[in-house]
């Protein structure tokens, strides 16, 4: 099971380093089927459906490869969301952090990465150019960080 898992983030990595052959929207409908086999391979591990039981991660994984960004979470409720950045590489979960007081259509501009990076370059998790959306990192520094919400790391 984990080695299906990582075929397919394989799959989605290989996707984003080609991404001049695909157009924005091919990219978001090939993360979005990627994203859904991903949760259906752990509902049915954790349903019995045989194999090795899937443990979930403190925060949902991205639903796309970034940079910074390992996943995240948002409370509509509470309007509190949750980030957990990447740990020195190769160690992907790193720290987390809460923001408080994100609005809902903040997070949903956030979620789909939806704010190109100001620059070009690459890091161990990720490559990325200069305005190539998705980016959750770029999101993240210019709604999140730069909206000047309050937090406090959690983990």
């Amino acid at each position: 099971m984990n080695e299906l898992i990582d075929l397919v983030q394989q799959f989605m990595s290989m996707i984003m380093e080609s991404q001049d052959e695909f157009s924005d929207e091919e990219l978001t409908e090939l993360f979005a089927i990627a994203n859904d086999v991903l949760l259906f391979i752990q509902e049915e591990a954790s349903q019995g459906g045989g194999g090795d039981i899937i443990s979930e991660p403190d925060l949902p994984a991205a639903e796309f490869p970034s940079s910074q960004v390992n996943g995240f979470r948002y409370d509509p409720k509470t309007q509190k969301m949750q980030v957990q950045f990447h740990g020195k590489f190769p160690e992907a979960a790193g720290p987390q952090y809460e923001y408080e007081n994100v609005p809902q259509w903040m997070f949903d501009i956030f979620s789909r990465g939806a704010v190109g990076p100001t620059t070009s370059g690459s890091n161990g998790f990720h490559r990325w150019k200069k305005d190539k959306m998705p980016s959750y990192g770029a999101a993240m520094n210019h709604l999140i960080k730069a909206g000047g919400f309050p937090y406090k790391k959690v983990a």
